[in-house]
């Protein structure tokens, strides 16, 4: 590694507890994604406009 990278003192505890907390934010907000789309289709927000529901 080089840089600022090579001098972190941070504990790899903190680092792995970090990355697994995002990691489960990120599965939780994808989840929740494709049940709005399991259960409303395409357009599951009557009143956003279409590239919100879309995307």
């Amino acid at each position: 590694m080089s840089g600022w990278m090579s001098r972190s003192r941070t504990p790899r505890s903190t680092v792995v507890v970090v990355w697994v907390i995002a990691a489960v934010l990120v599965l939780v907000g994808g989840v929740a994604h494709v049940a709005d789309l399991v259960r409303h289709g395409l357009r599951p927000y009557a009143w956003a406009p279409g590239r919100i529901n879309l995307s």
